[in-house]
């Protein structure tokens, strides 16, 4: 097979000649840290400019002879900036929506002050006098369509966009974290119109982004975080009541759209969430955080069965940084055996790669990955 079709069947719920492998094709969640990947390239013996992937996750952009190297099978067409466009400032304002980022110590970036955070009353009025961003102010399609189609020709890998957060990510992004938790419970009409504002958004940027690269991809994915380490980030019964509805109308849209398969990145215990996942229409989740609450790995594989796949699974909490070697070589043939187990499962750390893991561990998941995933 070749990397396409091996991702394909595997997230088909059919059997590959092999596990399927990823590295950076969501760069906000499958990549490695600029420095890392910078720490990884000297390893090698490489020297080269480094493009980012996501700028306020500051992972790298995967070049294609590494993506080779380690018999990758996934690749982005998310478009990237090289590094030294960026100038790593200590501070920068997300453009069109006003989000001002803050450096942390980890080079990553951290929201500080959205443009409804400081409102003590939102009301429906606030929502009427932003300016709203338009798609084009959001996405360069034109760059979109030439990376997926520069690719399609030149590529046999699974092609994947990245595409906008989703609604509780950007409501939280604009609203701030607690304020947006504090609104769901006593400014109820904010909040709804705040999200299905949103959601318009969403469907109507990707939309034009699935419009723009036709046929030339293979994976939808987009962020969405509903949990924290012990728990989903709100009830069950609210995440039903406010946010699925929305959810199913945005991922059914999109899939009435394209025949990419649509992956959601969810971080953390979201074990309470699967069924409704399979419900809303999703075909991948990501990252499978095992040591998060009630993400045992089989208690996970048992609960997606033949309707949902898994992406992701290796350990960057404890094996990947703190491990040897030999401990990531035996955390990456466990979760082979339990999540690849007829199909389904596309191998990937559990989230970016920072720089406490070291460029031996790395390649000693790849490694493992191809001595362990063949079928």
């Amino acid at each position: 097979m070749n990397s396409r079709e091996r991702v394909l069947t595997a997230l088909n719920h059919r059997i590959p000649d092999r596990i399927p492998i990823d590295f950076g094709s969501f760069p906000g969640a499958t990549s490695m840290n600029v420095w890392a990947y910078k720490n990884l390239l000297e390893y090698l013996g490489i020297k080269r400019d480094v493009r980012i992937g996501a700028l306020i996750m500051f992972t790298a952009e995967i070049d294609e002879d590494i993506l080779d190297r380690f018999q990758v099978d996934t690749k982005t067409i998310t478009p990237s900036i090289s590094l030294s466009d960026f100038g790593i400032p200590e501070e920068f304002v997300d453009q069109p929506w006003g989000v001002r980022w803050q450096r942390s110590t980890d080079y990553t970036y951290a929201p500080v002050e959205g443009p409804f955070q400081k409102i003590a009353d939102p009301t429906l009025e606030d929502l009427k006098r932003y300016k709203w961003p338009k798609a084009s102010e959001i996405v360069n399609f034109t760059n979109w369509r030439e990376k997926a189609r520069r690719l399609r020709q030149e590529s046999d890998k699974a092609l994947v966009a990245r595409v906008m957060p989703g609604i509780v990510t950007y409501a939280q992004f604009l609203r701030g974290f607690e304020n947006w938790a504090v609104d769901l419970v006593l400014n109820p009409e904010f909040s709804r119109a705040l999200h299905e504002k949103l959601a318009d958004t969403w469907i109507e940027v990707v939309s034009l982004v699935a419009e723009a690269v036709e046929d030339n991809i293979d994976i939808v994915m987009f962020g969405e975080d509903l949990g924290i380490q012990n728990q989903t980030m709100l009830s069950p019964a609210m995440f039903r009541e406010r946010i699925k509805p929305l959810l199913t109308k945005m991922v059914r849209t999109i899939k009435s759209r394209t025949r990419a398969k649509i992956a959601m990145h969810t971080c953390g215990s979201v074990y309470a969430f699967i069924e409704d996942f399979i419900d809303i229409g999703v075909d991948v989740l990501n990252p499978m955080q095992s040591n998060a609450r009630n993400m045992e790995a089989p208690k996970v594989k048992a609960k997606a069965g033949n309707k949902l796949a898994l992406w992701g699974g290796i350990d960057t909490h404890q094996v990947m940084p703190k491990g040897t070697p030999e401990d990531v070589r035996q955390e990456v043939k466990t979760k082979i055996s339990i999540y690849g187990k007829d199909g389904g499962y596309m191998l990937s750390p559990d989230h970016n790669i920072l720089v406490d893991v070291s460029p031996q561990n790395l390649m000693a998941m790849f490694e493992a990955a191809r001595e362990y995933g063949k079928y």
